[in-house]
């Protein structure tokens, strides 16, 4: 297993990363890599098995949880803010606590080792971006709210 973080990673992170790695016997498995063009990302989803998306905030929706559906490839995301409209427990992915690194290896860790599993749920995570997250479905969702807004009960 290869590991790849993606973002904003400065030096001092990067080295804090590499001793702790170092300490769990997988620095050569892992990757630092700084923020990415949207080509770079497409490439980096493709080659990824599972997207592990462990944020700390209640994101209103991490989009980056929503593109990595858009590849097929599975999330196991912490379980805040809008993650649960797209990371459908045991269909698209995994929901866990915030700060809970035993839950995230356990949950990436029986998804790669269910070869049967993982495409199944990439099959679900495309299935579930084209049923909710087209451009003209969430613009015609809009629509609907606005006129409902506008229009006197």
């Amino acid at each position: 297993v290869q590991g790849r973080m993606v973002g904003s990673i400065s030096a001092d992170v990067a080295d804090t990363l590499r001793v702790l790695a170092s300490k769990h016997g997988c620095a050569e498995r892992l990757d630092l890599h700084g923020w990415a063009s949207r080509d770079e990302v497409v490439d980096l989803l493709d080659r990824t098995s599972v997207f592990v998306f462990p944020s700390l905030w209640p994101e209103t929706l991490g989009i980056v949880g929503i593109e990595a559906l858009s590849r097929g490839v599975p999330v196991v995301a912490s379980d805040v803010g809008g993650v649960p409209e797209w990371c459908l427990e045991g269909e698209t992915g995994y929901r866990v606590p915030p700060k809970d690194g035993t839950a995230i290896a356990e949950r990436v860790e029986g998804l790669l080792s269910e070869e049967a599993r993982l495409r199944a749920f990439g099959k679900r995570c495309i299935a579930l971006i084209r049923d909710k997250f087209r451009p003209k479905q969430h613009v015609d969702r809009l629509l609907r709210i606005y006129h409902r807004a506008r229009t006197p009960n």
